[in-house]
């Protein structure tokens, strides 16, 4: 699980924690926003396999 952390984070580019305040917290939405857009993929694709799934079954 923590290589497939790192390599979200290496893939948004914010693998290094800033030890300033303001870039910090830059860092932190960034992050907040990377997982945001990781989930809502996540979600849309499988949503769309089962809304498949439950089509497949009605015929």
């Amino acid at each position: 699980m923590e290589t497939v952390i790192t390599s979200l984070l290496d893939f948004f580019g914010i693998s290094a924690v800033p030890t300033d305040f303001p870039t910090f917290i830059h860092w932190l939405c960034s992050l907040l926003a990377g997982l945001y857009f990781v989930k809502f993929t996540m979600v849309s694709v499988f949503s769309f396999i089962k809304f498949l799934n439950r089509e497949g079954m009605r015929q």
